[in-house]
């Protein structure tokens, strides 16, 4: 099971995805201009914390089942696909996402004015 996370691909998103999400946190917190510190909530991380696991543990119960049944394939986004490589295309959403949201809140940090920059 583990050669098929990493041949589709689905362990390098889900190792990525964490990462963004914490980038994307961080940018937020310094947009807030917050102390960190003074305002850590720590109900909120572990909450954050369990439903991260919990849906780890469900996209490997997917994969597992994925590679029991090879089979078996869901009809997403108008095509079908392998299980596994419908988690693939929805984490690999989810990253874009955050990246796309981060590196928003980045531009607005810098100031940046896309009139301000000709090309």
């Amino acid at each position: 099971m583990i050669e098929l996370l990493n041949e589709s691909g689905l362990a390098l998103v889900l190792t990525v995805l964490p990462i963004t999400i914490l980038a994307n946190i961080l940018i937020g917190a310094a947009m807030a201009g917050i102390k960190i510190r003074d305002h850590f909530d720590k109900k909120k991380l572990l909450k954050g914390l369990i439903k991260g696991l919990l849906v780890y543990s469900a996209i490997l119960i997917y994969a597992l089942a994925s590679f029991l049944m090879k089979d078996l394939s869901v009809d997403f986004m108008g095509q079908s696909y392998d299980l596994i490589d419908a988690i693939y295309i929805i984490v690999l959403a989810t990253i874009v996402k955050y990246a796309k949201d981060g590196l928003d809140k980045l531009i607005e940090i810098m100031k940046y004015k896309e009139d301000d920059y000709k090309w």
